[in-house]
């Protein structure tokens, strides 16, 4: 599908146009792939849309200035191709950030807010993932950064590492993937506050934290109001979509009921 002259490469389940649909939008590094779980779950009673974000998995490999913001403005430019007159939004790490920035910047068309180890809400970030993740280039050295994500290390397969690998290997990936990492993450911190947009929002919002995150503390969700539910998983970590996906798909379905 062309966006604002980008090609993204989009994935959709679920009940055609009944009701709100779910929009899922993944982090740094991240894909559609990484959904499957929450995907296929919820589009038992949803819509759910997946996308690659630019310089991602099969869109386009250019990322524009790499920010949150700019990356909104091309979610923004989506929901209104796919003509829904609002979604309810599902983000995770970098794209908890978007997610936010798209609250802040249309926020009519957010029904609903779902972050998962969101970025945005802090300062600190493991860069020591986020650099080795674009420098490692061989199984050897890529498997332990991809070992950050999760607090069961037996869930980083070599079918996965493989996979990252190739697609890395592609070209523009490297320099999109620089892009983002600077304009995101310069100097080792996040670049942007979107904590008072948080608060701000006046629609239900929700957070989904494990304890055990490696890059994103699960701590920057400490003391947002009462009004924003937070709940943590003890034995996750970056990805609780993955290591507690029957909880996380549970809340997540009952949140936007």
């Amino acid at each position: 599908m062309e966006v604002d002259d980008i090609r993204m490469s989009i994935q959709e389940s679920g009940k055609g146009n009944e009701g709100t649909a779910g929009l899922v939008i993944d982090g740094f590094g991240g894909g559609v792939s990484n959904w499957m779980l929450t995907q296929s779950a919820l589009s038992s009673s949803h819509r759910v849309i997946a996308f690659d974000l630019p310089g991602h998995g099969e869109s386009t490999k250019q990322v524009g200035d790499g920010t949150p913001a700019g990356f909104a403005k091309t979610v923004e430019s989506l929901i209104k191709i796919l003509d829904l007159p609002n979604v309810h939004v599902i983000g995770h790490s970098l794209g908890g950030a978007i997610a936010l920035e798209l609250a802040k910047s249309s926020p009519e068309l957010v029904k609903t807010l779902t972050l998962i180890a969101p970025a945005g809400l802090g300062q600190d970030i493991n860069m020591n993932f986020i650099n080795g993740f674009i420098e490692a280039d061989r199984r050897k050295t890529l498997e332990p950064v991809l070992q950050y994500l999760v607090h069961d290390k037996n869930l980083i397969s070599r079918q996965m590492v493989e996979g990252i690998i190739r697609y890395k290997r592609l070209d523009g990936v490297i320099n999109g993937l620089k892009t983002i990492a600077s304009a995101s993450f310069p100097e080792g911190k996040q670049a942007v506050s979107l904590r008072s947009t948080l608060e701000k929002f006046d629609k239900p919002s929700q957070i989904l934290w494990g304890e055990q995150d490696e890059i994103l503390s699960a701590k920057d969700a400490d003391g947002l109001p009462s009004t924003i539910s937070v709940t943590r998983y003890p034995d996750a970590g970056h990805m609780p979509q993955l290591e507690q996906a029957a909880a996380v798909n549970a809340i997540i379905s009952s949140f936007i009921a």
